[in-house]
């Protein structure tokens, strides 16, 4: 009852968030709503794989575009992941780790984080629990539906987020290591029959290939700097215990030891658990996919001067559930489980609450002062960095000329391509003389900025300098990063 209660509460959850897209969003958005044919070629310029804004496109059509619309897809979906979630826990530990993946995963501030917002995490975490399923049951018995699900599934990840490929790769080198070691004929065939359909899902990511490969030469991630190993463990234990605050940090530290009982503890007696240095044998695959999956990727990652979000760590987090209900379920007196799922639950909860009272973006506040100080379409409004765009421009009223440094572009999308690069060439003041030129003395011009973006520290302040050299700047709101996740400053400069 009570862990129906919870799940309950955090189905609520991944519809309720009501504010502003924040980048990210507006950019799923923006590209989504493109004809299907054109949808490749903007992610050229953006750095993805396509699979989640072709459905984001088909589900717009059927369900508009708008903020709850939109973000509805990635919480139907995490609904949709709950069912998996009860049988992937019922595979790994039985019926009790069952309810207790339920648990963990419907009550999770990360799984909830990205059930409620326009991004491709909530379908990683879907097909993530579908794979284990199907690989886990391929190797007992490699039927052909299961097989053809392992194809489908790993292709499908491949095209949902690259990060998927090391978690792919790592169940791979698992499966080879798998069998060379088995001494069973048919537990040897049954591993390479899984290992095959995982690599054939390869076949339906080729024709995305070029793609990839212009991407990883102009688009990376120049917006932040690579992280090390140690770090993306880090930012992966802050992420899935809902972010920095004590509470959520005292949360992440809960889960920690309940990965660790899940991998050491043996219960020998309702009052006694006693410690298998060597790991238990049932969560150890499940850990090793998991820790591999990080090494993997951050060293690539850091090799390649790429970057970490722990956004990314959606395609690991479902085996991080699995080992947290495990880890749950070793507490076996009532009292002592009661009081082990309280805390868990308590601080849970109090971590969905910090996420869904988050304000995403302060595009709103930015948007109601432009409107205030001069209706449409009086003003010219500007962004720096262009990464501000698409957030604004959703809440704007239409009617305003709307450009972006440093090359006078679209709003509605930013362009990774030699990003720094262009950044780095690019001269405020310039910009500032040829932007003053070009509008009327008596129209407005607004600047949306933020000072704390990679590759423009100095330019945005640059071009706050240089246009408050030939007109009357007024500040009309300071950005707050501590009250919005994506904050900006709005200034505006007169005659």
């Amino acid at each position: 009852m009570v862990i129906g209660v919870a799940v309950g509460v955090g189905v609520v959850a991944r519809f309720a968030n009501d504010t502003p897209l924040w980048l990210d969003e507006a950019l799923s958005v923006n590209i989504a709503r493109l004809p299907v044919g054109e949808i490749g070629e903007a992610l050229r310029h953006d750095g993805h794989p396509p699979l989640y804004y072709y459905l984001l496109h088909y589900w717009m059509a059927l369900f508009g575009e708008s903020d709850f619309a939109t973000r509805a897809l990635s919480g139907v979906i995490s609904v949709a992941t709950i069912p998996l979630a009860w049988l992937a826990g019922r595979r790994f530990g039985g019926r009790n780790v069952a309810w207790l993946t339920v648990l963990v995963f419907g009550v999770n501030a990360f799984a909830i984080r990205y059930a409620d917002e326009t991004r491709m995490y909530s379908l990683l975490m879907l097909e993530v629990f579908a794979g284990y399923l199907l690989v886990a049951n391929s190797l007992e018995k490699p039927t052909w539906p299961r097989l053809g699900g392992i194809f489908v599934v790993s292709g499908a990840l491949l095209l949902t987020h690259y990060w998927a490929m090391y978690l792919v790769a790592a169940v791979g080198i698992m499966l080879v290591v798998r069998a060379v070691r088995v001494r069973q004929r048919d537990d040897r065939v049954a591993t390479w029959k899984t290992l095959g359909a995982l690599a054939a899902g390869g076949v339906l990511f080729l024709w995305w290939v070029p793609t990839l490969l212009y991407q990883s030469a102009h688009t990376g991630t120049p917006w932040a700097d690579p992280e090390r190993p140690a770090t993306v463990l880090i930012i992966t234990l802050q992420s899935f215990a809902g972010g920095a605050r004590s509470e959520t940090q005292v949360l992440a530290l809960v889960m920690v030891l309940l990965v660790a009982a899940a991998l050491f503890a043996r219960t020998r007696s309702n009052r006694r658990l006693d410690l298998d240095l060597w790991t238990r044998h049932e969560p150890r695959d499940v850990a090793v996919a998991l820790m591999s999956t990080i090494v993997i990727g951050s060293a690539v990652a850091y090799a390649t001067q790429s970057t970490f979000q722990g956004r990314y760590a959606a395609v690991y987090f479902p085996l991080f559930a699995l080992l947290v209900a495990l880890g749950l379920d070793r507490f076996v007196p009532p009292r002592t489980r009661a009081v082990v799922l309280s805390a868990f639950l308590v601080l849970s909860l109090v971590a969905v609450g910090f996420e869904v009272t988050t304000t995403r973006s302060q595009s709103g506040e930015v948007a109601g002062a432009i409107v205030e100080s001069s209706p449409p379409p009086e003003g010219v409004i500007v962004f720096c960095p262009d990464q501000l765009g698409p957030s604004v421009e959703r809440v704007l009223p239409a009617g305003y000329e709307m450009v972006t440094y440093p090359d006078f572009e679209d709003p509605l999308f930013v362009d990774w391509v030699d990003y720094a690069e262009r950044n780095a060439a690019s001269d405020p003041n310039a910009f500032a003389s040829e932007l003053v030129e070009s509008v009327d003395p008596d129209t407005p011009i607004f600047l949306v900025f933020n000072e704390n973006y990679q590759t423009l520290e100095e330019k945005c302040p640059a071009v706050v300098n240089a246009l408050g050299a030939t007109r009357t700047p007024e500040l009309l709101v300071r950005s707050d990063p501590d009250e919005f996740f994506e904050g900006m400053s709005l200034m505006k400069f007169t005659s």
